[in-house]
């Protein structure tokens, strides 16, 4: 998450990554993101903390990695337990191997995650409404939180508002609402891990776009929690 009232200021680094890994510098940037203010929260409603949502942006500075040489990269945080630091080295991961704090996002996570920026590709680069940053945004933190068996941004375990943004809620559910145990996905996303600072999805287009490919091995998890939420929604 970013934090709207305190950016962490700093290039104060954490933990070293595990040896081997290819990485990045890169710098926050503040004036290429596109962010509002909403309240997230992990606890089935009890309590909202204010945050900055939306796809966020980063100007590269160096770095190991032959990859993702564009001077501005696009994210969305998939580490909501973490802040993003004004400069930070990130390692550059396979996205099932992102989100430090729970130890890896794991394959049902990171395919979900997958499928839903296959179908809003447009959103990884270039211009973007505020409302569909958000949106995403959203629905990713959903993914990466819910715990109560299907994606409902507005109940389970992890429930969201958007302050500035009316719609987002309703929009980033039409997301979750689409994703499908068969659906088609994006193989090239990477995360920018590091311990201590916030990990992001980014894609990579330096690599190849597959074509659309079913999700075989989108799991039993990810495929429960959508036959849940069609039965509930039903």
């Amino acid at each position: 998450m970013l934090n709207l009232k305190t950016l962490v200021v700093g290039a104060a680094l954490a933990m070293t990554a595990p040896a081997m890994a290819a990485n990045i510098n890169v710098s926050f940037n503040s004036g290429a993101s596109t962010y509002g203010s909403v309240g997230a929260s992990y606890n089935s409603g009890s309590s909202y903390q204010n945050v900055g949502g939306g796809r966020y942006a980063f100007t590269r500075s160096g770095g190991d990695y032959a990859g993702l040489l564009d001077p501005i990269l696009y994210t969305f945080c998939i580490e909501p337990g973490e802040w993003i630091q004004s400069y930070a080295v990130y390692d550059v991961v396979p996205l099932e191997a992102g989100n430090n704090t729970i130890g890896g996002l794991g394959v049902t996570k990171a395919n979900a995650i997958r499928q839903l920026l296959y179908r809003n590709q447009a959103a990884l680069s270039g211009p973007i409404a505020l409302s569909v940053a958000e949106a995403l945004q959203l629905a990713i933190w959903e993914i990466v939180k819910e715990t109560a068996g299907s994606f409902n941004l507005s109940a389970g375990t992890a429930r969201f508002l958007a302050y500035n943004n009316t719609g987002a809620v309703a929009l980033g559910q039409s997301y979750l609402d689409a994703l499908t145990v068969n659906g088609p996905m994006l193989a090239n996303l990477k995360a920018l891990a590091r311990n201590g600072v916030q990990d992001q999805v980014i894609f990579d287009p330096t690599t190849n776009v597959p074509e659309p490919a079913m999700l075989g091995l989108l799991g039993l998890g990810f495929a429960g929690l959508v036959l849940r939420r069609r039965r509930r929604t039903a």
